[in-house]
This record gives structure tokens, sequence and C-alpha cells, in this order.
């Protein structure tokens, strides 16, 4: 009980709480030394809390250090209080302040209902009007200070405002369990929002898993398309290789056959060269001689092919760009959506005439004499769609979009077109309804990506290198229309649509 009486005489009256850097003023009252310098800043004329004695202002506060030390022992833990109930030898848990007495488990319940309890841990005194040692029951509402009964009767409040501290209480209370019922909810829309990111985290997780497979599978179905097309090319190589072996046969078995036959003529000759008899050197020398000359008027000239490595060249490429074009059926066969844009285009066959020669559009790889101006045939107007052109470092050129594929007027220079142009000057613009903004590129400037969004009407144009994808500008829109793709070359450029 001593430890607790202590602990009571060691506590602020402003916090309640065990003193904090205790701070004694002249009237010989404690306080924390924060609480007394905010209670005095309140304060117009700094007076004591307790006693009411005034102090100048900016008085100087200096820390109690023998208290300081107690109170630092205190709340350092190494002290602990038990106290006994008041009316057994039970351990108390509660402080009935209207009684002042010490309360076990048992006697609560039997306590009055309407009595006050709390911790063991606050004291009567913290409680208790420091004037009239009556337990502070009303706050008034002027000064904002806990007061008694004698003080709002016949004290300094007595002609304040002031309410019962169970009332405000009860009020606060309220309050809180508005804000506990706010917090439930919002505990609750919280657990539904980790629930959503949970199941959004787990979808994540199947669509990487889904996906990691997809493209595993179209990685293994170009492998398998790759080794087709090298087995392709190995045999017609071996084939290649079996006609010049088979010629080159032929050839040695020829000439074989020839030395075989000089041979013999030689043989032939030098048996008659070791004859004796001159009536036979002279009747058979004739006949040899005519033979020997004809050996030697034989054609010894002998073409030998060699392996074709422009063939092979021509048929590398061949099952390249075959295989290339096999790519988008097999994303399509692995669930990948792709469109293949030079469907869409003029055939060459189409395109109009009487145009002057040095206009030229180059269309699958081939150079045709061609209109200024080249449209599809077949319409955009859903969807995403991708495409890529070649283009000349040389003026002028233009690829884009328009909702006509006459040629009227030029790409870019109407309301109704949108496009990417190289200039005479080898400036590049982007262009709409002759409204030009100058696009800064790369050098060197060799392919086009266009990239169209109809619902969401945007138009954008990428540089395309080797192993790279630069952004140039974009263009937005709200589509009305169908869109055809329109592309337009000048005196000295040309472009090519990629498959």
């Amino acid at each position: 009980m001593a430890t607790a009486t202590l602990q009571q005489e060691l506590k602020c009256c402003i916090c309640l709480n065990i003193y904090t850097e205790p701070t004694t003023l002249p009237c010989g009252h404690t306080f924390c030394k924060q609480c007394i310098q905010k209670t005095f800043q309140m304060s117009i004329h700094p007076s004591c809390p307790e006693c009411r004695q005034r102090f100048p202002s900016g008085m100087e506060l200096n820390i109690n250090m023998k208290m300081y030390n107690i109170t630092e022992y205190l709340n350092s833990g190494k002290t602990k209080y038990q106290g006994g109930c008041t009316y057994c030898n039970g351990i108390a848990i509660k402080l009935c302040l209207d009684c002042e007495t010490q309360l076990c488990g048992d006697h609560i319940k039997e306590h009055s209902a309407g009595h006050v309890l709390t911790d063991l841990s606050t004291t009567l005194q913290s409680r208790k009007c420091p004037i009239h040692q009556e337990l502070l029951k009303y706050c008034c509402m002027v000064e904002g200070v806990h007061i008694c009964a004698s003080c709002g009767l016949f004290g300094d409040h007595k002609q304040h405002k002031f309410e019962k501290l169970s009332d405000l209480s009860d009020k606060e209370k309220c309050s809180l369990k508005i804000l506990v019922d706010l917090l439930t909810d919002e505990k609750a829309e919280t657990e539904k929002k980790v629930t959503l990111v949970k199941s959004h985290k787990e979808k994540v997780a199947l669509k990487t898993e889904f996906m990691k497979k997809l493209v595993t599978g179209v990685i293994w179905d170009m492998k398998k398309e790759l080794e087709s097309v090298e087995n392709q090319i190995l045999c017609q190589i071996s084939d290649l290789e079996d006609q010049v072996l088979n010629q080159v046969s032929e050839v040695i078995k020829t000439l074989e056959s020839q030395i075989l036959d000089i041979n013999k003529q030689i043989k032939e000759i030098q048996n008659l060269c070791n004859t004796t008899d001159p009536l036979t050197i002279l009747e058979k020398t004739t006949l040899n001689t005519q033979k020997a000359n004809d050996l030697l008027n034989v054609e010894n000239e002998y073409y030998v092919n060699y392996l074709d490595s422009g063939r092979i060249l021509v048929m590398l490429q061949s099952s390249i760009r075959r295989f290339t074009m096999s790519l988008p059926l097999l994303l399509k066969n692995r669930g990948f959506h792709t469109e293949d844009a030079t469907s869409r285009l003029l055939p060459i066959g189409h395109i109009i005439k009487n145009v002057p020669p040095a206009l030229l559009l180059t269309l699958d790889g081939q150079d045709v004499n061609s209109p200024r101006f080249s449209f599809s045939t077949s319409t955009i107007s859903s969807g995403e769609h991708y495409w890529e052109v070649e283009t000349s470092d040389k003026p002028s050129w233009a690829v884009g979009l328009s909702y006509y594929n006459n040629g009227y007027g030029e790409l870019g220079y109407n309301a109704d077109s949108w496009c990417l142009q190289l200039t005479k000057d080898k400036q590049l613009k982007a262009l709409h309804d002759s409204q030009e903004v100058s696009v800064t590129t790369y050098d060197p400037l060799k392919a086009v990506a266009v990239y169209l969004q109809y619902e969401t009407g945007l138009v954008s144009f990428y540089q395309v290198s080797n192993n790279s994808m630069r952004y140039l500008c974009s263009m937005h829109a709200q589509f009305t229309q169908p869109l055809y793709i329109g592309m337009h070359v000048g005196q000295s450029g040309w472009i090519r649509i990629r498959k």
C-alpha cells in the first residue's frame, strides 16, 4: 500500500499521470514541466492550478531533480503495485471513487452500479479537489478544468457554467460508439478490398502461368516449323549436291574412257615401232596415224557444275518468307489475335494508269509504275491494327489513314485523313486537316510502324530498327467512318509494306 500511496503523491494533477520532468513552483506545488508550461501559455496571468498563486510572466521553470529521480525509478517498471480488497483478503482489481474502497472481483459484483470504478493505478487524491478535498464531478465550461461541487457552489467557479463529468462522458461515449461503428464499416470495406486484391493476385498468377505456357507453346511451334524449314533446305541442298556430283561422275567416266583409248593407241604405236618388218610398218602407219589424230582431235573441253550458292540463298529467303507468313497462323492457333495489314492493300493490277514514271510505289518487293496515291480496298471499322512500312530516306512520302480511297486532296491535307509525312526538305511531320506538327526522328529512318486503336480514336507512329522501336507521335480523333490505309510518294521517294 505504501508504494501505491507514493504513486498517488507523484501524479500531476493536470494530466493525472506520474510526473514527467517534475517542476516545483515557488508555492510548493509540483507539475509536469510540459503541463505547467502549457497552462501558463494559455493564461494571461500565470498562476498555480492548485492554490491560484500568481507568478510573473516568463518565470524560469526548473526541474526538481530529487523528485525526477524518484519518478524515473517508478516509470522504469522496477516497482509494481499489488493491493488488497477493502472487504476481504482478495486481490483488489478496481477502485471505487465514491466509497474510496478497493474491490476484488466478488465485491465488484455486489457493489453499487451507480458508483464510479477505475483502475488501481488511479489515486483518490488525483480525483479530488485540492482545495475542498471532494471528488471532481463537474467540468467548468468556462475555464475547461475539473471541479468539485463546492467549487461550483461556493468557490472560484460559482458564476461559471459547468456540467457533470458523467454527462460529458456519456456524450463522448456516444461519439466514440459512432466512431467505432464507422471504423467497423471501414474495416469491413477494407476487408472486402483485401479479398478483391487477393483474388486479383490469384488471377494475375493464373494469367501469368497461362501466358507462360502459351508463349512456350508458340516458341515450340516456331522451333518445330524452323526445324521443318531447315530439313527442307538441307534436303534441297543435298539434291543439288547429287545433281552436281552425278554430272561430275559422268565427266570423270568420259575422261577415263579417253585415257583407256589413248593408252591402247600408244601401245599399238609402240609395238609398231618395235617391228623390224618394213612392209608391216608402212602398211599400218597410216591407220595408226589416223587413230592417233582422232584421239588428239577429241574435244578436251569439259564443263563441271558447282554448287549454286545463289540458288541456295534464294531457297533460304523463300523458306524464311514462308515461315514469316505462317507466324500469324501459328499465333492464331495458340489463341493470339493478329492481322496482316498487307491483306488490305490495293492489288498492283488495280493501280490507276497515266502517272509519270518517276512516281514509284513499291508493293510486295516489286517496283512498278504507280499513281501518287494508293489505298487499301477494304476498310477498318473496329479493333486494334498494326502494320509496318519500309521507307526511303529521300523525299517525299506519306503513310496514314483516310475515310476515302479515291486520293481526293492529299493525305493529311483535309479533315478526313491523318498521316506521317517526310516532306521535300526532309522534315518529318504529323499532318491532319493541313495542320502539321514537326516530329523528331532518329537517323536513319528506314521503317515506320503504324498502330491504330479504332474505338479509342488513336493512331500512333513508331520508328522501327533492327533491335528497337522508338515512339514518334500520336494523333487523336473520334473516328466516325470506316478507314482506309493510305500511302503517298513524291518524285524521289518510295514506300513498301512489310509482310
